[in-house]
Formats: structure tokens, sequence, C-alpha cells
């Protein structure tokens, strides 16, 4: 079957799903949906039914971590509404349904009841007759909630970061939808509560966290009210909202939980019931730095070397050599990963290294420094005083920006020079440039790769390596460019924070996919990877 973008998995029970996944995953390439089948003895009597909302929790738990395991490219969303509106079983999903899934013989009216379906939709029988709920185990994932049982509240509250939404946090908001009888509000976190988490640059922009937490909510259960607020602390509209009788955390957040009650009972409000969720486990940890649970943490550090965005046409630029701007911040590590680029056959021009030679005595570079700062910038036998300029530049960002001005121009002179003589046995040049950014060469490469640390690793660095005080380390900083203007502005984003494997590991990624959409570079049989 070919593949297609959404469809929706109508099951008679949740310990079948597990066993269909398998049969699913290959055949859905964007959204699957996942929902009960109304058989009778589920509706006869409301009151005492399994279904029931809080006690489902368990399995909507274990159903989502084994979809994680099964469908890690899909978007699975669990279809809440029929646990809270039993009397009327309609699917209205947001997305478009091109194939309908079931485990037993279905029966028109129910796909009428389906109401977002594509003109050309299919319908497919599963075979689960030699499944029960036993043999597709869901007890390997811890699913028990913490909290009040069977209480479903008015008014339930959450927060979370919510970057690249995955099935945790589909946990945690359905845990506050199958709790929440009326309104569930949701704080998702923005500015200083950012920046301790791994990788914080590469956090999607709030606002659009917010539309995917609000989307999905929606899509899930339509019947509740929802209300998705930015956040810049640990406590939101908790501190100060009376109407709040919910709180859903995680549980590595709990002590988050007892925190934010302390406060309310300081303002005199009523503490919330507290909820806690298990975290689910990565089942797919692909290195030893990631973290063991399913976690937007790891999801960002799976992209390191992979292509970002798309790679725009340089018509100023010959097809080859293919020419890779490599820059990033001071300390950032780009000098090793040059070389390691360098080893695996591509070829390379440090703009550090012609720099230096920019300043050599006779040089037009010499004597535009010496003419812009006076004789005293130059030792006695004419070489320039590096430490001296540095001085100056670090400290004055209107002297930085003459000399630059001066120099820059000479050294991408020099640059065309390298790659006239590199081109000759190079496909691919990398050119380690640490001026990329502020000189604008964004047109002299085909694609820009960036590497990246945090403010306080490179703050360190600088130190060590330049045996710097931290007040000038922090000044050196802060003459360039933010990280977050780095991270834009890449097409491949690389971290160097990790041990020298990880970094290679992300290297060797960025480079194969680098060579599987260079044809003339992957065609060269018999030669190694960059050369000719």
């Amino acid at each position: 079957m070919n593949n297609t973008k959404t469809g929706i998995l109508i099951s008679s029970s949740f310990g079948k799903i597990v066993g269909l996944l398998p049969l699913i995953q290959r055949d859905i390439i964007q959204t699957l949906y996942i929902t009960l089948y109304p058989y009778e003895e589920n509706s006869k009597n409301s009151s005492t039914s399994p279904f029931f909302s809080p006690q489902i929790s368990s399995k909507i738990i274990s159903t989502y971590a084994k979809a994680a395991s099964f469908c890690r490219n899909i978007d699975v969303r669990i279809m809440l509404e029929k646990f809270q509106n039993k009397n009327q079983w309609e699917v209205c999903t947001k997305k478009t349904i091109d194939i309908v899934y079931f485990d037993q013989v279905i029966k028109e009216d129910i796909k009428k009841c389906i109401m977002n379906k594509s003109e050309n939709y299919k319908t497919v029988y599963l075979d689960s007759s030699n499944m029960n709920e036993s043999s597709c185990d869901l007890s390997s994932v811890s699913s028990t909630c913490t909290g009040i049982p069977n209480t479903i509240y008015t008014h339930s509250v959450l927060g979370g970061t919510f970057d690249r939404l995955h099935a945790g946090h589909k946990i945690l908001l359905s845990e506050a939808v199958l709790r929440s009888s009326r309104k569930v509000t949701v704080g998702v976190t923005d500015g200083p509560m950012l920046y301790t988490k791994k990788l914080f640059e590469l956090i999607q922009p709030c606002e659009y966290r917010k539309q995917n937490v609000l989307e999905f909510l929606q899509d899930i259960d339509s019947s509740l009210e929802y209300d998705v607020v930015s956040i810049t602390d640990m406590y939101g509209p908790t501190k100060d909202d009376p109407n709040f009788e919910n709180l859903i955390v995680s549980a590595e957040t709990q002590g988050g939980g007892d925190k934010v009650n302390e406060l309310r009972i300081a303002n005199n409000l009523k503490p919330m019931d507290v909820v806690s969720v298990p975290l689910l486990p990565s089942e797919e940890k692909v290195d030893e730095v990631e973290e063991d649970k399913v976690s937007s943490s790891n999801l960002r550090m799976r992209e390191l070397g992979c292509l970002r965005k798309p790679v725009q046409p340089r018509p100023n630029l010959k097809p080859y050599p293919y020419l890779i701007g490599l820059t990033g911040g001071i300390a950032s590590g780009k000098s090793t990963i040059g070389k390691y680029l360098e080893s695996k056959g591509a070829g390379l021009i440090n703009c550090d290294l012609l720099g230096h030679q920019a300043y050599d005595v006779g040089t037009a570079g010499n004597a535009a420094v010496r003419q812009l700062f006076g004789e005293d910038i130059a030792l006695p036998d004419g070489t320039i005083d590096r430490r001296k300029l540095g001085a100056i530049v670090f400290a004055n960002k209107t002297e930085l920006t003459k000399l630059n001005q001066a120099i820059w121009p000479l050294i991408l002179a020099q640059v065309k020079e390298e790659i006239v003589k590199l081109s000759s046995s190079h496909k691919i040049i990398i050119i380690e440039a640490a001026v990329l950014l502020p000189a604008k060469w964004y047109d002299q490469v085909h694609e820009i790769w960036v590497s990246f640390i945090p403010e306080k690793e490179a703050i360190k660095r600088i130190q060590e390596r330049n045996g710097l005080s931290e007040a000038d380390a922090k000044l050196r900083l802060s003459s360039q460019p933010p990280n977050s203007e780095y991270v834009s502005s890449a097409h491949v984003l690389l971290s160097s924070t990790w041990d020298v494997s990880h970094t290679r590991r992300q290297v060797d990624r960025a480079y194969r996919e680098l060579q599987d959409r260079l044809p003339a570079v992957r065609d060269q049989s018999g030669i190694p990877s960059g050369k000719l």
C-alpha cells in the first residue's frame, strides 16, 4: 500500500492496539488517530463503565509509550472525547482521514461517524482474532499516576516547555483532559526558564509551541475549554487564580507542585490536588549523552549534524567545488571540526591563519593596521603586537569595526586564491571563518555549518585557553554575534559541548548527508570522500 498522510485506528481494546501498530506504521507518514470501537457492552451503564476517565489513564500512558517505539516519526493521537461523552459517538479530527483501520467487523453507520474523511478514503480490516490483552503486554511501562483516584475536576492546570511535542507531553495533556469536566489551562515556558535547558537555542518559538499544544488538545477532545498561556516563572497563573483545582505534574517535577501549593496557601488560596504522571523511558536512546527518558532535549540533540533548512541556489558560485562555511563563536570547536573534516577528505581553508598572514610585515594589512592604530601598534621588527591590538579592539566596538573593515576584504581575497588552489583536487572545501556572519559572506559559500556551545562553557574555555580573567573572557565573547544569530543562519548545527567522540558522530552524520545530496561527490567511485 502506498504511504498515506493520515489514518485512524478503531480498535476493540487498548491491548490490541499494540499488536496492530506494526501493521500500520509503514503506511502512515503524518498522523495516526486512535479511538476505541463503541461496542455495546461499553455503553450499558455509564456510571460503572470501565471507561470512567481516570481509570483509563494508565492505558493511555502505556499505549503512547508503545506507539513511541513503533511509530517514531508519526504523530500519534488518542482521541478522548468519547470517554467524556459516551452517549454520542462521533470522531471529528482536525486532519483529513485518508485511511480507516479497524480490528473487527465495522458497521457502515460507524464509518459515517468519522466526520473528516477524504473523498477517496480507504478502509482496512486488520485481523486481531489471535490477539488479546495479555498477548500485547503493556506492563513494561510504569503507568500509574499518583493523586486522588477517580476524581474529575472542573478546572485542571499544568505547565511545561512542550518543545517538539512528543509522547511524554501528550500523556501529560491527556491526563489533564481526562481529569477535567470544563476547562484546562496550560502554561508554556518562555524567557529565562529556557536557559537551563540543553541546547535551549534550538527550542521552538513560544507562540509556535503554544499553538501546537492548543491544536493537539482541541483535536483529542473539542468539548473542553482551553487556555494556553506563556509563563516566565514556575508559578504562572497558579499563584493568583482561585479557580484551579488540580495540578498535573511529571514525576520529576512533583516537588515543584508542592512549592506551587505553598505559595497558594501564602496567598490565601486553596491548595490544588496534585496528580503526578510517570516519565516515559527512552527506548531509542542513540547516544550515551542522551537522557534516559523521552525528552525534547534528546530530540534537539538528534538534530545536530542534520540539514535544518533548504539550501538556496548560489548563482554567483560554481557548483563545484562545493563550499561549506564553517563558523561559530570563539572556543566553540570550529578548528577541531575543520581538521576532522579535512581528515575525511575535504579541503580546508583556515581564515584565522589567513588573518594572521594578512598582518605580516610588508603586506597591505600590516600597513592598514599601522595607519589606523599608529606605529606604536607594531613591534620593532614591524610585526603587529597582537596582544596590544586585541586589548584595543575588544574593549571598543568602534575600533573593532575599523579593523574589520580594513582586514576582511583582504582575507576574502586570500580565501578565493586558496579555493582556486584546492579546486583541482577537492570537490568539497571547508572554509573555517569566524568572521563569516559579521563580514556577511553568506553568498560566498553554498552552505553554512555552525559550531556552538553554551555561553558559560565558552567563557570557561576562553579563560583556560587564553589565560584571561572571567571579565576579559566575557568581553571577548560580547564582541561576536550571539548564539541565536549563529543558529538562525545555519544549514547544519554542530556542538562540541560534550566529548570529542560525540562531536565526531555529529560531523560524520553531517558529512554523510552532504555526500548523499551531492551526486557529483557521491558518484566518485574509488576516490576518498570530498576529493577528486
